[in-house]
């Protein structure tokens, strides 16, 4: 089972992503401030992280660095939209990787 962290800052959207992935088989986490964030990379250790947005320029570029900083093999997908969508992406991902 992959295991995903997402980050958001919309606690509904964060949610409704988290529902939609366990639903479909994944085991996901998810970090609305930047400690859980590193908490949950150091004790979850995921296989992929998505940022969902919407962020600004400046905090994506922050979390972008944090991220990678903290797991450089990790990959980071920046996602705005729906569930549905979500789930197609990821599943995307994973079936290239």
């Amino acid at each position: 089972m992959k295991k995903i962290l997402i980050i958001s800052r919309h606690e509904i959207i964060l949610a409704s992503l988290l529902n939609h992935l366990y639903e479909n088989g994944y085991d996901a986490m998810g970090a609305l401030r930047d400690a859980e964030v590193l908490s949950f990379l150091k004790t979850f250790k995921p296989d992929a992280a998505i940022l969902a947005g919407p962020f600004d320029q400046v905090e994506l570029q922050r979390l972008m660095t944090q991220l990678i900083g903290n797991q450089l093999d990790l990959p980071v997908l920046v996602y705005q939209g729906s569930a549905k969508g979500l789930l197609e992406k990821v599943n995307k991902y994973f079936n290239q990787h």
